[in-house]
């Protein structure tokens, strides 16, 4: 994984960068990237993650797996390294929501019967080909199932939790981490991010807290458009390729590694459960995700219905081509 959890590519100074087993060239995603890896190549059957803004959504994305964000605090997260503890969920991948269901069933039993009958697809967040026809996949299967689709647009509440979830992103990340940074011998580039939120004091994280609290009651509501679930795409665009993403390369582009976390991070602010799943393929051969995000405590819902969708799509695990030498060799 990334050091500390907080690099969103999957880079790590320290040891060689996890490969995506469906392109080398292109990001496996981060922060919890050996994990997306590891089941997409097979040799696990689920794997845990964190997410702070996106940490097991983009890492699903890039490497076509499932991935479940719970509900902030649903899953205790004893025992785990703090980056930012508001904001700090524990989370797992797969290669099917079904995987997942049984997970959750074992380790959250006991969760609210719900029933999520309406979806709202944002459609402000689809800017590509690729999320349009993964859009598209999913909200056919909804359909089919009796689903309700209507659309909204949820610019508005990305702009709003925006600011404070850096806030709170950037000061308690400094906050945990001080000791490491005072101390020294830290990846240039990982100090300097870190050095940024040593300027954010506590009044400005309780302040930041306070925002995003009051966000449900208007905001949050108008995004849902009345809908139980938002249905919307993990990345902006294509996933990139390293040398986008690697300090130091010629092609690296600071905006490109930033941008990863934008239609993610504002679940985390909000304390929102997120189920990432695989939904088609781009124009290079590389899997594109959904996420269907909805409200607190509904987990359990979330997960039987992106089960719904896979049983629909009759969908396949979608299994790179180094995962299918790994099987091949196994085979023989």
């Amino acid at each position: 994984m990334t050091p500390l959890a907080y690099e969103p590519s999957g880079g790590n100074p320290y040891r060689p960068r996890p490969v995506n087993p469906w392109n080398p060239a292109r990001i496996c995603g981060g922060s919890s990237s050996g994990s997306a890896v590891a089941v997409a190549a097979g040799l696990v059957d689920f794997a845990l993650g964190t997410d702070t803004a996106g940490s097991v959504r983009i890492p699903a994305h890039c490497c076509g797996v499932v991935s479940w964000k719970p509900s902030y605090a649903l899953i205790d997260a004893s025992g785990t390294m703090p980056l930012a503890p508001s904001l700090d969920t524990t989370g797992f991948f797969a290669r099917s929501a079904e995987v997942l269901t049984r997970l959750q069933a074992v380790i959250a039993p006991g969760l609210t019967p719900l029933e999520l009958r309406h979806v709202a697809v944002a459609h402000d967040c689809i800017s590509w080909a690729g999320a349009a026809r993964a859009i598209a996949s999913v909200e056919k299967a909804l359909t089919a199932l009796g689903i309700s689709v209507c659309g909204t647009q949820i610019s508005h509440l990305l702009q709003a939790c925006d600011e404070p979830v850096l806030t709170l992103l950037q000061g308690e990340a400094a906050t945990s981490h001080r000791q490491l940074i005072d101390a020294g011998g830290l990846d240039p580039t990982l100090a300097r991010r870190l050095e940024r939120g040593r300027a954010i004091t506590a009044e400005q994280c309780v302040d930041a807290r306070a925002k995003l609290a009051a966000l449900p009651k208007e905001p949050l509501g108008r995004a849902f458009a009345g809908a139980d679930a938002l249905l919307m795409p993990v990345l902006r665009g294509p996933t990139p390729t390293v040398d986008e993403c690697e300090p130091g390369s010629a092609s690296f582009s600071g905006r490109t590694l930033y941008a990863l976390t934008e239609l993610t991070r504002f679940v985390n602010g909000l304390g929102l459960p997120a189920v990432t799943l695989p939904a088609a393929m781009d124009d290079d051969g590389m899997p594109v995700a959904v996420q269907i995000v909805s409200r607190p405590g509904s987990d359990g819902a979330l997960l039987e219905l992106a089960s719904a969708i896979e049983a629909r799509r009759q969908q396949k695990s979608f299994i790179p081509p180094i995962a299918i030498d790994q099987l091949e060799t196994k085979n023989d």
